[in-house]
């Protein structure tokens, strides 16, 4: 049996997602910003808004609110941005066995002027 205790870093995907999105996969593999207005890159950006909505009601959101990123450090990025931002330079906490991605935007925002310290972990 294995046993995989990495979530942190990659999860697997729900098997509803995997099927709602294999049509992307096989059939409609097009580029949601693509700028030649290929039928497979209209389905896709068709799908991406229309999910866009649906998240939205779930959430009670708008759907301008809803931001799709390429990847985990580009959203971590942005929160961790938007929210420094958001209050003014002022304290930022972290650990020390965040992902070197995290560390480097927390580095960043030091030399932008925040007080940043890092937090030990005993267990």
């Amino acid at each position: 049996m294995t046993i995989y205790l990495d979530n942190a870093n990659t999860t697997k995907p729900d098997p509803r997602v995997i099927k709602a999105m294999m049509e992307y996969f096989e059939e409609k593999y097009g580029t949601p910003g693509g700028e030649f207005g290929h039928l497979f890159d209209e389905d896709a950006r068709e799908a991406i808004e229309i999910t866009r909505e649906r998240i939205a009601r779930e959430i009670n959101a708008s759907p301008e609110e809803i931001i799709f990123v390429s990847d985990e450090i580009e959203a971590d990025n942005m929160a961790i941005k938007g929210v420094a931002w958001a209050g003014g330079k002022g304290k930022v906490l972290t650990s020390r066995i965040e992902r070197k991605a995290i560390l480097k935007t927390v580095e960043r925002l030091r030399e932008w002027g925040f007080e940043t310290h890092e937090v030990g972990v005993d267990r």
